[in-house]
């Protein structure tokens, strides 16, 4: 899902590694960095309820001194996973994100 995201242009958090410079997620959640791509997260997050992308907040950190956060969206992948989804659904998934995210797709027209 994270490398879909990406395809699609939107900024996916990376995790520093302590091993090997950066990594997306060691886990079944992928971080959308929505500081990065200038978009207040609850306005993100409302407009892919409106379009029934269900997802929510999450501060991630930006280390450094001052350990400041920044609000970034929360993608689960176990349960759609679970229900079947592979990569080729990912893909589609990240294909509807997109278009309610960039390109500010009427919620009906991404609505299944």
């Amino acid at each position: 899902m994270a490398e879909a995201l990406q395809q699609e242009g939107i900024q996916v958090y990376e995790c520093p590694s302590l091993n090997d410079g950066y990594y997306w997620t060691h886990s079944q959640h992928v971080w959308i960095d929505c500081e990065a791509m200038g978009w207040p997260a609850e306005k993100a997050v409302r407009a892919l309820f409106l379009s029934g992308i269900v997802v929510n907040t999450l501060y991630l950190s930006r280390g450094g001194k001052e350990k400041k956060g920044s609000r970034g969206l929360r993608l689960g992948t176990t349960e759609v996973t679970r229900l079947g989804m592979g990569v080729k659904e990912m893909k589609a998934s990240a294909k509807l994100i997109s278009d309610v995210l960039l390109h500010q797709a009427p919620p009906q027209r991404v609505r299944i």
